[in-house]
């Protein structure tokens, strides 16, 4: 499948009117700044590039939102133009000043040696080539900069058997991803590519089903019982999914890796 812009495009047009603000987004988004902001203390003043903006242009917030109110240095790419456009749009309505540019993480138009933090919040697991991504990555990241990978979780035996039904019967719900990494699938390929490896952890702990179920109860509008529910869940997939390292990775939706450039 040749997944361009014309592709995201689509993708991004099904799903403008689909996501709201709900309890599931606002844990993810917490646990994904939160882990952002502990990996990323020593390079967070410099220059900043996150590789797609689906987050900020979709989703009711995204990193970028928090790093460029407290660095103007900061960079956003997606390969599709209008998530780019409503990435801009959204950060403009909240008078945040950012620098976007449509550009493929596989062919990035940035000069060697330009970032010293790179975030790439489930960008690489869209497409087979993540190890030519990671090279330009690597390439465009400066000498001790630092890279946060973050990839679905190929550990999380339910996530892993949803995404290969929907591959073997090409039916996307969504849209289309490649595939899920382990951990160590995670380690080697950023190995392979110039990095070492610094830490590593699985975050965002839930039942598959539940985030797409809890934003439709938010945008219905339907019982507060329900929600309430669904909130009660949250909490306690992420209590039990941080209770121990083996629980931890059978339950995180995402792996995540903090690597650094040689």
């Amino acid at each position: 499948m040749r997944l361009g812009a014309e592709y995201w495009d689509g993708v991004a047009e099904k799903m403008k009117s689909l996501y709201v603000k709900n309890p599931f987004l606002e844990y993810k988004h917490n646990e994904m700044l939160r882990l952002i902001n502990r990996w990323s203390q020593d390079n967070e003043d410099g220059t900043v590039l996150k590789t797609d903006l689906w987050e900020e242009a979709l989703e009711p917030g995204g990193p970028v939102f928090d790093f460029a109110t407290k660095n103007g240095k900061v960079w956003g790419i997606d390969i599709s133009p209008k998530v780019v456009k409503w990435a801009c749009q959204k950060t403009g309505q909240k008078g945040i000043r950012f620098n976007a540019c449509v550009s493929d993480v596989k062919k990035l138009a940035f000069k060697d040696n330009r970032f010293d933090l790179i975030i790439s919040t489930s960008t690489l697991d869209h497409f087979p080539e993540i190890d030519v991504a990671l090279e330009e990555l690597y390439r465009t990241l400066k000498p001790k900069g630092v890279i946060i990978l973050m990839l679905d979780n190929a550990t999380n035996i339910l996530l892993s058997l949803i995404f290969a039904l929907m591959r073997a019967l090409r039916k996307y719900p969504t849209f289309y991803v490649e595939r899920t990494y382990s951990l160590w699938k995670a380690k080697d390929l950023l190995r392979g590519a110039g990095f070492r490896i610094e830490d590593s952890t699985a975050i965002v702990h839930t039942v598959p089903p539940l985030p797409m179920t809890v934003n439709e109860l938010c945008r219905r509008g339907n019982s507060r019982i329900l929600l309430g529910i669904c909130r009660r869940v949250i909490g306690l997939s992420d209590i039990v999914g941080k209770s121990n390292v083996f629980l931890k990775y059978l339950t995180g939706y995402y792996v995540a890796v903090k690597a650094t450039k040689r």
